[in-house]
C-alpha cells in the first residue's frame, strides 16, 4: 500500500504496522486495541475484572487454564500472529478449534458460542449477543500507520490531510 500512496494510486491507507520501523515519527503512529469477544452467555470460567469506564478485562493465562477454545485467524495475519504472540510464553498450547477464519468469521462463530475470538477494538460492532473484553488490565496494541501523500500545493491532498485528521482524532478517542 506504502508503495501505491507514493505512486498517487492510493490517496490514504491505515496500515496495521506491529512491526513498525523506528524512522516513523510517533505523530503518524496511532493504536488500536486487540480485544476478545465471545457470546454474552459463554461461560469463560475464570475472574472478569472492570474497568472504571465499565468496560471489563480478562486475564488470557485464565482463559488458557480454564480450557477456553479459541477460534484463531491464520498465523500469516497480523492478528493471528499477534494472538499467537500472546500464548508463546503459556503451556500447554492454546486449545484452538479452527485456526484458519477471517477476523470476521472467527467473531461470528464467537457470536455463536464457540469460542473466544480475538479481534480490533475499531471492528467490533455494537451488537446484543457478543460481549467484548480488553486482554489483562495493561491492555494489548497493534500500532497503525496512517500513511499519505504531504504535498500541501495540491487540493486532493489537503482534503487528504483533513480526513487524516479526523482518523487520528477517532482514534486519540478510543
Amino acid at each position: 500500500m506504502e508503495e501505491l500512496i507514493s505512486k498517487g494510486k492510493l490517496d490514504m491507507a491505515l496500515i496495521a504496522k506491529p512491526d513498525h520501523r523506528k524512522e516513523m515519527t510517533p505523530k503518524s503512529i496511532l493504536e488500536d486495541e486487540v480485544i476478545l469477544v465471545a457470546h454474552k452467555d459463554f461461560d469463560l470460567n475464570c475472574e472478569i475484572h472492570n474497568f472504571d469506564n465499565g468496560n471489563q478485562w480478562i486475564e488470557l493465562e485464565s482463559l488458557h487454564k480454564a480450557k477456553i477454545p479459541f477460534i484463531l485467524s491464520p498465523p500469516r495475519t497480523i492478528l493471528g500472529k499477534l494472538a499467537r504472540s500472546y500464548f508463546r510464553d503459556i503451556s500447554p498450547p492454546v486449545m484452538a478449534i479452527n485456526q484458519n477464519c477471517s477476523a470476521e468469521m472467527a467473531v461470528a462463530l464467537a457470536e455463536e458460542g464457540l469460542g473466544v475470538a480475538f479481534n480490533y477494538r475499531s471492528c467490533s460492532r455494537a451488537n446484543s449477543n457478543l460481549k467484548s473484553y480488553s486482554i489483562g488490565s495493561s491492555k494489548r496494541f497493534v500500532p497503525l500507520l496512517l500513511k499519505y501523500p504531504t504535498d500541501n500545493d495540491d487540493y486532493k491532498c489537503r482534503s487528504t490531510l483533513l480526513l487524516a485528521e479526523l482518523i487520528k482524532a477517532y482514534f486519540e478517542q478510543k
